[in-house]
């Protein structure tokens, strides 16, 4: 009976994932992964079974999402190389740092991302795809970064790849949130092959996970082109703040700066990322 309890929860938690994930570009393990790490699987078999999440994710958004025009093909070939060496660096580096207890370094850098992602997201206003050899030499640049913490931490590079899609290439918030779901399908494929590799993948694990990602991308993709470009961006600035506010905490408190249950960590995260969205819109900064 237990069994088929824990099946069920990871099929729904699956779903979850591969929903909001299709809909921000995301790939689905940014959701995925708290949630396992809840439940009690540890964060390396946690992030392996997130990237292969985040594969299926992407195979499922894309396939619909190309038929539909919204994948800048030339630009997502193009920044998965910077992508995909990033992966490489950043899995080769995650199974240095899980072997020395250097995770709370890796935590609070991607709460600074994330805290940064969120002022370029919401800086930009309009939509004009940027041809300059500046933009895009620093939308490689970002990506490669992506790629890195795709790598350190089984995220797939989601968030990072809106930012250089997003802010410093133009691209609109749909187009590039289609954009980054092919990309995160190229980074995750390199990032779980070394994480199979290395022992961080649960056959069983993943493939429920897999399963409801399946069904929940295929949900988010034809939801996608309906979604207003405002309304993307509030549940995206929202996902951002609940990450970087996690991460930070999740940072003090392996650091042993912050003495709190890991528990309190998840539900300071959650209330601080809605009071965060609540005080955005009332103030009238997303448009």
């Amino acid at each position: 009976m237990l069994i088929w309890i824990i099946s069920i929860t990871l099929i729904l938690c699956g779903i979850a994932a591969g929903l909001i994930g299709a809909l921000l570009g995301l790939g689905g393990a940014t959701i995925l992964i708290p949630i396992l790490v809840i439940y009690g699987i540890p964060i390396n078999y946690a992030s392996g079974v997130g990237l292969f999440s985040a594969l299926a994710t992407s195979c499922t958004a894309c396939s619909r999402l190309m038929r539909r025009s919204l994948v800048n093909q030339r630009l997502a070939i193009e920044l998965s190389a910077a992508s995909t060496l990033g992966a490489i660096m950043g899995s080769i580096s995650c199974y240095y740092v899980l072997s020395h207890g250097l995770e709370y370094i890796l935590h609070i850098a991607l709460s600074a991302v994330m805290f940064s992602s969120i002022y370029l997201v919401n800086s930009r206003s309009s939509a004009s795809l940027v041809q300059s050899l500046s933009s895009r030499l620093t939308s490689m640049g970002i990506m490669l970064m992506g790629g890195l913490l795709s790598g350190l931490l089984g995220i797939g590079g989601g968030p990072i790849n809106l930012v250089a899609l997003y802010w410093s290439l133009g691209l609109s918030l749909s187009a590039a949130t289609a954009t980054s779901n092919f990309i995160v399908g190229v980074t995750a494929a390199t990032s779980g092959s070394l994480y199979w590799v290395f022992g961080y993948v649960q056959p069983f694990i993943a493939f429920l996970a897999v399963l409801g990602t399946v069904m929940g991308a295929q949900a988010g993709a034809s939801l996608l082109p309906k979604v207003r470009g405002s309304t993307l961006k509030a549940i995206l600035i929202s996902v951002f703040a609940y990450l970087a506010t996690r991460m930070l905490i999740s940072g003090l408190r392996l650091g042993g700066v912050l003495p709190i249950s890991q528990s309190y960590e998840y539900v300071i995260s959650a209330i601080a990322a809605v009071a965060f969205v609540a005080a955005m819109l009332a103030l009238g900064k997303i448009k």
